[in-house]
């Protein structure tokens, strides 16, 4: 099995609609995640910095990158 070799949280934004009415989103990405992170303290992370944004949070997600 390879080892992750990085881990990242993608947050995903409202950011408006766009002409055709369709919603648009903006995505913020927090790098360098301790690959040993929970769940819940990842969640805490992600509700923090979407605090700090004037966008509201639609999700998050958790990236890991592995080598094979």
């Amino acid at each position: 099995m390879a080892a992750i070799e990085k881990t990242s949280l993608k947050l995903r934004l409202e950011n408006g609609v766009d002409k055709n009415n369709k919603k648009k989103y903006a995505t913020v990405v927090v790098n360098r995640i301790n690959p040993q992170v929970g769940v819940e303290d990842l969640q805490a992370i992600g509700r923090a910095v979407a605090g700090l944004q004037t966008l509201n949070l639609v999700d998050m997600s958790r990236v890991e990158t592995k080598a094979i």
